[in-house]
């Protein structure tokens, strides 16, 4: 078997967190950055000031796009004339541009949708039954300065939610959308194939950190912390009286689960859920 050899291309943010992740599974990595001052210098594979695939004699196995989103068409692109395909993992949204969104579907190209792999959700998921679901909402919100916000809380976390919706009902669950912002705070109600409600509140305007997905079915209710990797049942007894039941989540990094899910071999396909997030942006403008 081939030990993986790991090209991380861009080394921001998302970029050393994968790095970090890539050294405690004891797999060999490199970096590229346009800026040549961005990871350890021993590591670095290529010293052009642009973001180029350069592989052949570094042998990788695995490439991870961690460059900004509006460049990973062209990094897709630039791997496709690199030879034989490369497993490679492009972060969300795996691109900008619907035009592009073929260069998602080769069977060797993953998407960085992390929170597949909270064991909170896997957990939850277990449990819900969606022919009993009569509403589900889904809440992202944080308190950012306004001098860090790059971009709106919609582009920065509304993929994750759209993706974990699709994971519980299918690929075409969603029906009908209608969406209102305020700011940068985004609401967004949709109905589901079976007349289900979603509803989803994005927002970094809000005084703490949020990240919950709250089930409500015709026999009980689930309520899923993301962060604290938490998730609760509600149902009533036999007796008419209010049941609490904490259910048991083994805790884990979900990025270190994506890790090693992608070096594995084994795809995240993120195409359905990039396509209906790129037809919601362009909804919401």
């Amino acid at each position: 078997m081939i030990e993986p050899k790991l090209l991380i291309v861009g080394f921001g943010s998302m970029g050393k967190l994968h790095a970090k992740y890539a050294s405690m599974l004891d797999i060999d990595w490199n970096w590229q950055d346009m800026n040549p001052d961005a990871g350890p210098p021993e590591r670095r594979c290529d010293e052009g000031p642009q973001y180029r695939i350069d592989r052949n004699p570094h042998h990788f196995t695995h490439v991870i796009i961690a460059t900004p989103a509006p460049t990973h068409g062209d990094v897709l692109r630039d791997l496709n004339f690199s030879g034989a395909p490369m497993k490679t993992l492009v972060e969300k949204p795996g691109v900008t541009d619907m035009d592009d969104l073929d260069l998602l579907k080769g069977d060797h190209i993953s998407v960085g949708l992390v929170e597949r792999f909270n064991p909170a959700f896997q957990t939850l998921k277990g449990k819900v039954s969606p022919g009993r679901v009569l509403s589900i909402d889904f809440v992202r919100c944080s308190a950012r300065p306004v001098s860090r916000i790059k971009e709106s809380s919609f582009v920065d976390v509304g993929m994750h939610d759209i993706d974990l919706l699709l994971q519980m009902f299918g690929d075409d669950a969603i029906q009908t959308v209608s969406a209102r912002r305020n700011g940068n705070t985004f609401c967004m109600t949709a109905t589901l194939n079976e007349g289900q409600i979603a509803r989803f509140i994005w927002s970094n305007e809000t005084f703490h950190k949020e990240r919950e997905v709250r089930v409500r079915q015709t026999d009980c209710n689930f309520v899923c912390d993301l962060i604290e990797q938490t998730v609760r049942k509600y149902s009533l007894s036999e007796d008419n009286k209010n049941v609490v039941e904490s259910i048991y989540v083994e805790k884990a990094s979900p990025l270190l689960q994506e890790m090693k899910e992608f070096i594995s071999g084994n795809r995240i396909d993120g195409v359905a859920s990039n396509k209906k997030f790129l037809e919601l942006q362009e909804m919401m403008g």
